[in-house]
């Protein structure tokens, strides 16, 4: 996560050129959160949707659970995902990850869902995937697991900050995001009924809605 961070922040201070408007989904708010900590002055504002977020004490869904856990185990998580990248086709690896992601798999447009098969099948020509993938996987867990940093990142943000989180996301349950944002008041929140883990491909409209009227109140 350090490391994204790191990217992030040359990213916009050697690119961009000016405090920038960071927005985030899942990991990507992680990566967003530390750099705006790390670097206050290369971020203007942070939209977090459904950002990961320190565990509860209630796991998550059964699934997720588990597959967090052979994720967390060396050498079982490199050999699995081994596996599937083997054995199951990049159609099948795709509608999986929506199932999983999205509350309602239909509400994906068919050209978004061809473009993520496209995707899965070219990142399967990235020389050692499945230990990137664990890596990042085991570094994101480690974090959230003993998320005293992350906190104090979270804590010491002082830009406008914006919350979107579905209210049927099964990675990060929306109890998890309702507990951050009463603990930080000042922060804008929206949260959406029957929404699952990505609100920007799932319910778009209402994304780009949330995020237009955040920014034009900070205008």
């Amino acid at each position: 996560m350090g490391e994204g961070a790191v990217v992030l922040r040359s990213f916009v201070n050697e690119v961009v050129g000016r405090p920038a408007v960071l927005v985030g989904n899942s990991m990507g708010c992680v990566v967003s959160v530390l750099a705006g900590a790390a670097d206050p002055g290369a971020v203007r504002a942070i939209a977090l949707i459904d950002a990961a977020l320190p565990m509860l004490a209630e796991p998550p869904d059964i699934r997720v659970a588990m597959a967090f856990m052979l994720l967390m185990t060396p050498y079982a998580a490199e050999v699995a995902l081994r596996a599937v990248l083997r054995w199951e086709n990049p159609r099948r690896s795709a509608e999986r990850v929506v199932r999983t992601c999205l509350a309602d798999p239909a509400r994906l447009p068919a050209e978004v869902l061809e473009a993520s098969i496209a995707l899965t099948a070219h990142r399967r020509a990235v020389p050692s995937l499945e230990h990137a993938f664990a890596g990042a996987a085991r570094s994101l867990v480690r974090m959230l697991a003993e998320p005293n940093a992350y906190r104090v990142a979270m804590d010491s943000i002082d830009v406008p900050t914006l919350v979107i989180h579905g209210e049927a996301d099964r990675l990060v349950p929306v109890r998890a995001a309702r507990r951050i944002a009463a603990s930080h008041p000042d922060w804008s929140t929206v949260f959406l009924p029957g929404v699952g883990h990505v609100p920007q491909l799932e319910s778009p409209a209402h994304v780009v809605r949330a995020l237009s009227g955040w920014l034009t109140d900070m205008t």
